[in-house]
Formats: C-alpha cells, structure tokens, sequence
C-alpha cells in the first residue's frame, strides 16, 4: 500500500515529463537491469512471511521467496486490476506526449514485488509516433501498488524509496526478465532498419532527450 514517506527520500521511477516520455522508447529497454501486519491468527503461510516496519511505523508482510526467480516468475499478467491500472497509465502518457499518438499492444508480465500487493511490471506495447507508419517496439517496467485511499492497484510515477529501487533492480537482473528485454530490443532494432523515417525520428527525439537532461 501507498505509504507516507518523508521529503527528500531518494526515488527512481517514471515521471511524465517529455524527456522521459523520449527515454522510455529508446532506453527503457535496459534502463533498470543494466537498473497487513496481519491481526489475528495467522495460516501457516503467513507464518513463514517477514514483516519488516518502515518509515511512517505501518508494517509490510515480505513476500515469501521474492527474490528469487524460481519462486517469483515472470508470467503474463491477466490480474483486472493490474492491466486497467497499465491501461489508465498509459492513456494518460499518450495524452501528455508531444509525439505519440498511442501504445498499443500492451502486454504486461510481472514479477512480485518484495512487499505483499506490490508488483514490478515489465509492459511491452509499440508505439505510434505522430506521421510515422513503422510503430516502435518498447518495454517500461513500472512500480504497482495499491493506493492507499481506494485500495485500487496503480502505477508509481516514482520508486518510493531507495529499498524498493534496489528490489526492482534485483528482480530486473533475472534471467526471465533479462530474456524479455533481448526480445523487445530485437524488434526494435528490426523496426529500425525496416523504416529509415522511423529510425531519424528516434535519432531526433535521442537528440531531444539529451538536450533536457
């Protein structure tokens, strides 16, 4: 769940301004890898769980096994709650950017995030930009976790701390996820070279990207 953190905490994630908008297609793909205490009786499960206290005093159940990929999988994520919270992203990214006109395609594969009801989301989608027929091939992986006033999954524009960075690189680093990115990177280097218009507007908005950093 959405936690009230203190100013200033250090956080890495997707924020909506052009120049990340312009890095998601061209960088996404390798960015991260190269990047309730329960009342009661607990089931036997529960029992083997961690929980781990942060910041603001609330407490977290660590999800058994996370850290590993024989126990935590990249699979194809067809979770509602996961997918319309994808949807709502990237709607709203559309709407915001200078250049695209959409993402379709969206697949989205998940790994467990190191919390219970969080997730770290790798989405495929291609992307139309504005005047060019050839779509661009892309991966963003994204935070999810429940917001703290509805209980409904949503995308984090940011980490929310550094401890979740870290988890999120570890789970990017796995071979399953490693697998994927070298898929992704594949059509879009194939998008490129099939379309020379595709391949100098990417360079431009490269070139735009490293202007604003």
């Amino acid at each position: 769940m959405k936690r009230k953190r203190k100013e200033g905490s250090q956080g890495a994630g997707n924020s909506r301004s052009t120049a990340a908008m312009l890095l998601c297609v061209l960088l996404a793909v390798t960015a991260v890898a190269a990047g309730t205490l329960y009342a009661g009786e607990k089931s036997a499960k529960d029992d083997k769980a961690q929980a781990v206290s942060v910041q603001n005093e609330d407490v977290q159940t660590v999800n058994e096994g996370w850290q590993e990929a024989k126990y935590n999988p990249l699979r194809e994520e067809t979770d509602s709650g996961i997918t319309k919270a994808v949807r709502k992203y990237y709607e709203e990214r559309t709407a915001q950017s200078p250049f695209a006109e959409g993402y379709e395609n969206l697949k989205t594969y998940t790994k467990r995030g190191k919390y219970k009801d969080t997730y770290l989301a790798f989405v495929r989608y291609d992307m139309k930009i504005k005047d060019i027929y050839t779509m661009a091939p892309g991966l963003e992986i994204l935070y999810i976790e429940p917001d703290e006033e509805t209980g409904e999954l949503c995308v984090e524009e940011e980490m929310p701390d550094q401890e979740t960075r870290e988890a999120s690189q570890l789970l990017a680093s796995q071979e399953d996820a490693g697998q994927l990115m070298t898929e992704v990177q594949a059509a879009y280097d194939g998008a490129v070279a099939s379309d020379a218009i595709l391949a100098e507007a990417l360079s431009d908005l490269e070139e735009a990207s490293a202007g604003q950093q």
